[in-house]
């Protein structure tokens, strides 16, 4: 039994991501499998297979924080947080269908930017793209705004 969250691996030029089925947290599960995603991508492969334990891990090693905030900010972004003014861990959990546990490690980051928010040319153009289908989707009350 696999005692540990998730890994990827590399075996004859083909990526597989391996995975604990004891986990049944599907946000958890998204989150993990963009973390070893975020690996692959950011050429991680050669390293030896890193067997992720928790959302904690990336206090353990700089490829740990690397794919960390890969799958943050690709699962959590910012930009979108921001323009729709989530705040707490509960509705950036929900919003973004992630663990709680990830969702109060982004809420605190949060916190840092919203109150240096600056919006970078790249989280802008992610803004403007997804802020009409956000909005929409607002208007037909799939995503209520915050209180």
């Amino acid at each position: 039994m696999l005692k540990k969250e998730m890994v990827f691996l590399k075996f004859e030029n083909q990526y597989y991501i391996v995975f604990n089925d004891s986990i049944h947290h599907l946000g958890r599960i998204r989150f993990n499998i963009t973390h070893e995603i975020g690996h692959i991508l950011l050429g991680h492969v050669d390293a030896i297979p890193f067997y992720r334990k928790s959302e904690f891990d990336s206090e353990t090693n700089e490829q740990e924080t690397q794919a960390n905030i890969f799958a943050r900010d690709l699962l959590m972004p910012s930009a979108i947080l921001t323009a729709l003014e989530v705040h707490t861990p509960e509705k950036i959990s929900t919003l973004c269908n992630i663990s709680v546990q990830s969702a109060q490690i982004r809420a605190k980051r949060m916190e840092i930017l919203y109150h240096n928010f600056q919006l970078h040319p790249l989280e802008r153009t992610v803004t403007e793209q997804f802020l009409s289908i956000l909005m929409k989707e607002i208007c037909e009350n799939k995503l209520p705004p915050e209180a």
